[in-house]
């Protein structure tokens, strides 16, 4: 999943369509997946499919990617880093999280407030209208972030999530978010698009979830049937930067550890994993073919 600042009012602006069909055309790419906030108040940021208005724009970019010969995607996603405001020249709206915490990121601070079960109702509204949209727009499918010290990620985290509801605490709890998420994706995509998710292997945080309890949320999620597709990633923001946009002092394939240890419970789900630094299709290859994963992803590697 790839996103850039390339909107117009919310939707893809031509230069976003023109960037991600050049993918397919020249670049030999056969799934485009772009990055969306799933509300319009962080719209500077990312495309957001939220607002009806947008459909227009996204179809543009869904009809070029077909024309050029390729699928597309949307990743939907809630960041505490684009709350964006509540009006024109207002204070930031208050970021979300499951439980009161602090960050510092890019010289800023920032705190979240613990979302209210009103607030994590409209959070599930956001997503059946962004999904409903898309698949208006003719969109091929939808991943839901849960990934990445996003929100759905901070839910399932024993490190972000100190709640007592029913939203915190238990395994079950703890992912309860991301089921109700993945269940209305589901109902608004009326069978007619693919629904998975992109999902952290591993947090690598003291006090954040391992490869073991990841392994048991995804065999859940697999289990009921709530997923196409697992798209498996790994760390948190912003420690998760080296990993995702690794530099030449990251290990090649990085990822490929954390990927094997929890990619036996997913069935017949296909993977798609990023894996980390892969610069060689052979690598790609050759990974698809040990059966580690189903699809290869990549983004830096189809700029350059």
């Amino acid at each position: 999943p790839h996103g850039l600042p390339l909107t117009y009012g919310t939707g893809p602006s031509n230069d976003l369509v023109a960037y991600a069909t050049e993918r397919v055309q020249d670049g030999g790419c056969g799934l485009v997946i772009l990055s969306c906030t799933v509300h319009d108040r962080g719209r500077h940021y990312q495309p957001c499919p939220y607002p009806a208005a947008s459909i227009p724009a996204f179809r543009a970019l869904a009809d070029a990617v077909h024309t050029a010969g390729g699928k597309i995607f949307a990743q939907l996603w809630y960041w505490w880093g684009t709350t964006g405001h509540w009006q024109p020249m207002s204070p930031p709206a208050p970021m979300l999280g499951p439980s009161v915490s602090q960050y510092g990121f890019r010289g800023m601070t920032f705190a979240t407030h613990a979302v209210t079960k009103e607030e994590i109702r409209l959070m599930g509204e956001a997503f059946r209208q962004s999904v409903a949209n898309l698949r208006a727009a003719g969109f091929d499918g939808v991943e839901v972030h849960s990934s990445h010290a996003g929100m759905i990620q901070q839910f399932l985290s024993p490190y972000f999530n100190r709640r007592t509801d029913e939203y915190g605490g238990s395994l079950e709890n703890r992912m309860r978010l991301l089921v109700e998420t993945l269940e209305i994706s589901r109902e608004a995509a009326g069978g007619s698009m693919a629904v998975g998710m992109r999902f952290n292997c591993d947090e690598l945080l003291p006090g954040g979830y391992s490869a073991a309890e990841a392994r048991e949320i995804l065999r859940r999620v697999c289990d009921r049937g709530l997923v196409d597709f697992a798209d498996l990633d790994i760390a948190i923001e912003p420690m998760q930067l080296k990993y995702g946009m690794p530099p030449v002092f990251v290990k090649e394939h990085f990822y490929r550890p954390y990927v094997e240890r929890v990619r036996s419970v997913v069935g017949k789900v296909p993977v798609l994993s990023v894996l980390g630094r892969v610069t060689r299709m052979a690598d790609a290859e050759e990974a698809i073919g040990a059966g580690l994963c189903d699809m290869v992803g990549s983004a830096r590697q189809l700029i350059a």
